[in-house]
């Protein structure tokens, strides 16, 4: 039963997702009345965005659609300021929740060996592991803070690995919400 209740809540979560980011992407009024809040709301704006993209890698919700809104509100020069901006502090912040909370969790264990062997794989190779982990755009990066904050890896190691992971996607993304709102300006 766990299971069905699994796949229907999976099923409306990716709707709801696919549904927001066809508007962000393809809905040129819903764009317009984005684009007059944030020019209503200069300094907030950035900001709101920063906040959800904690609120969201917090609960391991992929953020690529804010990446995209990025873009589309700001363009890709300033949308990948706020986007790189977001992504980091929302690292950050996973990484310290991680640090301080979730390592002092015990741990069964069948989960231990694999926690030893991740730590493992993060000490022998720094910042490039958090590098590798980034780079695929499958898994909610801002979300691998609690993986690297419950390992043996410094702070400036895993920013400078989830930076450098997330900027090929970053670019894409928020170039494209960019791309879209020139277009439609055409």
């Amino acid at each position: 039963m766990k299971s069905s209740k699994s796949k229907i809540l999976s099923f409306c979560f990716l709707g709801v997702w696919g549904f927001l980011f066809a508007q962000i992407e393809f809905n040129d009024s819903f764009q317009k009345q984005l684009l007059l809040l944030c020019a209503e709301h200069g300094f907030i704006s950035p900001l709101m965005l920063v906040v959800t993209q904690i609120f969201f890698s917090t609960f391991f919700l992929p953020c690529s659609v804010l990446t995209l809104l990025a873009g589309v509100l700001w363009g890709w020069k300033l949308g990948m300021v706020y986007s790189v901006t977001a992504t980091l502090t929302a690292s950050l912040f996973t990484f310290l929740l991680g640090r301080f909370y979730l390592n002092k969790i015990i741990v069964p264990d069948g989960l231990d060996k694999i926690r030893s062997d991740i730590n493992e794989a993060i000490l022998k190779y720094g910042w490039k592991a958090s590098f590798v982990v980034h780079i695929n755009p499958f898994i909610p990066g801002s979300s691998l803070g609690y993986l690297f904050g419950g390992a043996k890896i410094d702070m400036l190691s895993f920013l400078l690995g989830a930076m450098v992971g997330t900027l090929p996607l970053q670019f894409l993304m928020v170039y494209s919400g960019g791309f879209m709102v020139r277009m439609a300006n055409f």
